[in-house]
């Protein structure tokens, strides 16, 4: 899943959870959509 401004705005607590997933596993990147 792309990290997008207006999601970050929106769903700031769903996108941290992904973030920091993210950041942990980078390969989250390339399998998410």
């Amino acid at each position: 899943m792309a990290v997008k401004p207006e999601v970050i705005l929106g769903d700031i607590t769903t996108l941290d959870v992904d973030v920091i997933v993210n950041a942990a596993n980078p390969r989250c990147w390339v399998v998410a959509e």
